[in-house]
């Protein structure tokens, strides 16, 4: 026994309330890690 077949109601269809666009948390930009800059290496002649 099949149960009655409904007519299918329409549903009002919702309309999306436009929001602004979401924009992500802007991340804090990393620093780069300044390393110790050192004199470069004197190169001993090589004779």
């Amino acid at each position: 026994m099949r149960p009655p077949i409904r007519p299918r109601t329409r549903r009002p269809t919702r309309r999306p309330t436009h929001r602004p666009t979401h924009q992500p948390t802007p991340r804090p930009t990393r620093q780069p890690i300044r390393r110790p800059t050192r004199p470069p290496t004197r190169q001993p002649i090589r004779r």
